[in-house]
């Protein structure tokens, strides 16, 4: 059963993400920009911008700030965001 948090529903059921999107949204999660995230992971920008495209349509988040909110629990690690 979801609950609110804010304007933000949190599923109790984590999505299903690849091994590529929890890595990158881990990423981005300790605050790094997708230009930043392409270059430590040797891929292009807009690679990373469709990685995370893809993970906030698998969480229901318009941005990144409702990505870690909703990721949180599965993230391990420090957010600059929250």
């Amino acid at each position: 059963m979801p609950f609110e948090w804010g304007e933000v529903t949190v599923a109790e059921t984590p999505p299903s993400l690849t091994r590529r999107e929890w890595e990158i949204a881990r990423l981005a999660g300790q605050g790094l920009t997708c230009r930043e995230i392409a270059e430590a992971l040797s891929v292009s920008f807009f690679t990373v911008r469709t990685h995370l495209l893809h993970v906030y349509a698998k969480c229901g988040a318009h941005n990144r700030v409702q990505m870690l909110h909703k990721l949180r629990p599965r993230l391990s690690c420090q957010t600059s965001f929250v």
